[in-house]
């Protein structure tokens, strides 16, 4: 007990030896030593206070990090297309006047999504009348227009083929045709013994389209 009283601190083994015996923990078993000195106090004080404000300044760090990386909005991407998502242009009961090669005139049209057919006819320079079918797929702003058709008899045969594109107008707008036509032509040249004539031409033609006159 005398070792107790002087103040001295106990070693672990001999606590342990001591609770062994009676029981008890001494009072100032496994005390940390006092430090020898004041120096050494301050010393001590200030590497604590030093390493206390160098985690206190990591974490303000990583708490404003962290508060950064949430704050952040998605950024949207925009996906561009390439073409417009517009109806096929309706070209029912309209005509397109091709300057002084003729006229087509469409009275029927049958859309289907992004394609349609139509029939009407075509009315050559010199007032004959040709029976034609087209066919309208859609192309972006413009849509790609074809028709064809023909007509003949013992004595002569004509037939025209159009392939050009048509726009799809806004409100604001008219309905505007481009392409290059063809026309056939054959005739009766001789009985006996019988020959037939043939001469083509073939141009671009270009023009607006309005409603067929009532």
């Amino acid at each position: 007990m005398d070792f107790f009283r002087r103040g001295r601190p106990a070693t672990a083994a001999w606590c342990v030896w001591h609770v062994g015996l009676i029981g008890r923990r001494p009072e100032n078993c496994l005390r940390e030593p006092r430090p020898a000195n004041a120096a050494t106090a301050a010393k001590e004080k200030l590497m604590k206070l030093s390493l206390s404000n160098l985690l206190s300044k990591l974490t303000s760090r990583g708490s404003v990090r962290t508060s950064r990386c949430r704050t952040q909005t998605p950024r949207l991407q925009v996906e561009q297309l390439d073409q417009r998502l517009v109806p096929t242009v309706n070209l029912a009961n309209k005509l397109i006047g091709f300057g002084n090669v003729g006229t087509l005139y469409v009275y029927s049209e049958t859309i289907n999504g992004g394609s349609a057919t139509f029939s009407g006819g075509f009315e050559d320079d010199y007032g004959h009348w040709i029976p034609v079918t087209g066919h309208l797929k859609q192309q972006g702003a413009w849509d790609q227009m074809t028709f064809k058709g023909g007509i003949s008899n013992f004595i002569t045969s004509e037939s025209v083929n159009f392939s050009g594109w048509v726009n799809e107008p806004s409100i604001n707008q008219m309905t505007w045709a481009s392409g290059t036509l063809t026309e056939d032509f054959s005739w009766l040249k001789s009985l006996f013994p019988i020959q037939y004539g043939h001469s083509s031409t073939s141009e671009w033609v270009d023009g607006y389209a309005q409603y067929i006159p009532m």
